[in-house]
């Protein structure tokens, strides 16, 4: 029997130990390479997440939440139907101002961008509603409870924090036929949209007051034709100097808005204003001629920002009944299977003049083809 020359066997013992060693090696390094890629997936994610954060926030108190929108597939997707199970989140346009009462630095402003803002609306199965606020950054789940809703149909929220108050109140059921006279029912309900105001803060300061529009919105295929819509604007200002929350000016308003879906433009006005003046205990008409002009914008996948100015030929009226100087953005989106629904939040400023203080203002806005009740 012939023998292997000791070299050469050696020489096979290290090629097999060499092969061997590579395929530990070659299995090490896929390991790692995967580790860095997931990795890389999670901190591509992470940074996506914050470029959405930095992304919610608009001037003038506006935001948009970084969560997936629900869409009216038909006309079965109502706001009433999806609410109802409680499982659907719809994402949310917010509008905000910051009051602070409190110290030296007393006063009013818009929240910095992304500052405060409705991140996401559901309903918890029960008609109540759960709400996710971000504020400064820190996100708070709010659950308000049906039962829970006092005599001026304002909900008290519960969170984990018990140094923070929350309300929410509706503003669709809101207005009235005349705005002085509670009996005389105006109701504004929508089937696709919802509008509500809402405070967070410490207990009885509330320093955030904010608006919040939602509800289930149009596919952008389905955004075709001309559309007119009319509706309401509720909204409000404050001086920037507020040392309290006694400079509340609040205001009401006729909207009308008008569509070129094929175009992707929408513009309009915003008339017939009446003003409640602070520690008034009644709105009042704005003198003829006080009217918000709304510029053609364009359209962009069922969503738009309005740059729009408040408009008065009296340039010697008071403050508190002008609508001049004004000047702000609408952000809007459209909602139902075929944009039958209008609706969104209301920003915007007045610059200090010698005698009045700078002030800000928030509000909301919806409407529909014509128009509830119309």
């Amino acid at each position: 029997m012939a023998c292997t020359p000791t070299w050469k066997v050696l020489m096979i013992c290290s090629a097999i130990g060499l092969a061997a060693a590579m395929v530990g090696c070659s299995s090490t390094s896929a390991e790692l390479a995967e580790l860095r890629a997931a990795k890389l997936l999670d901190e591509q994610r992470e940074q996506e997440r914050l470029d959405r954060q930095r992304l919610a926030g608009l001037e003038g108190g506006l935001a948009r939440s970084p969560e997936p929108s629900v869409y009216a597939a038909s006309a079965d997707d109502t706001l009433a139907n999806l609410l109802g199970s409680g499982e659907t989140v719809f994402s949310a346009l917010s509008a905000a101002i910051h009051r602070d009462f409190l110290g030296a630095d007393s006063g009013a402003a818009h929240p910095s961008l992304g500052g405060a803002y409705v991140k996401s609306v559901a309903g918890d199965g029960a008609a109540g509603f759960r709400v996710a606020l971000v504020i400064d950054r820190r996100e708070s789940l709010v659950h308000f409870r049906a039962e829970e809703t006092n005599a001026r149909n304002v909900a008290l929220g519960e969170a984990g924090d018990n140094l923070t108050a929350y309300t929410l109140f509706p503003w669709t059921h809101s207005f009235r036929a005349d705005p002085n006279d509670p009996s005389t029912d105006g109701s504004y309900t929508y089937d696709y949209l919802d509008l509500k105001g809402w405070t967070a803060g410490a207990v009885a300061w509330n320093q955030i007051r904010g608006f919040v529009a939602y509800g289930a919105r149009t596919m952008s295929e389905n955004l075709s034709g001309q559309a007119g819509y009319q509706g309401r604007v509720q909204a409000e200002f404050w001086n920037a100097d507020d040392p309290n929350w006694n400079t509340q000016t609040r205001l009401l308003g006729m909207l009308h808005l008008q569509a070129n879906l094929d175009a992707g433009e929408i513009s309009g006005r915003i008339d017939e204003l009446l003003a409640q003046a602070p520690g008034a205990a009644t709105y009042q008409p704005m003198a003829a001629g006080n009217v918000i002009d709304i510029a053609s914008t364009p359209i962009d996948a069922g969503r738009f920002i309005a740059a729009w100015v408040g408009n008065d030929p009296n340039v010697n009226a008071a403050p508190d009944e002008t609508i001049r100087g004004f000047s702000g953005n609408l952000l809007g989106e459209f909602y139902g299977p075929t944009a039958e629904e209008i609706g969104g939040v209301i920003g915007g400023r007045r610059a200090a003049t010698d005698s009045t203080p700078e002030q800000f203002l928030i509000g909301g806005f919806h409407g529909s083809q014509p128009g509830p009740g119309q």
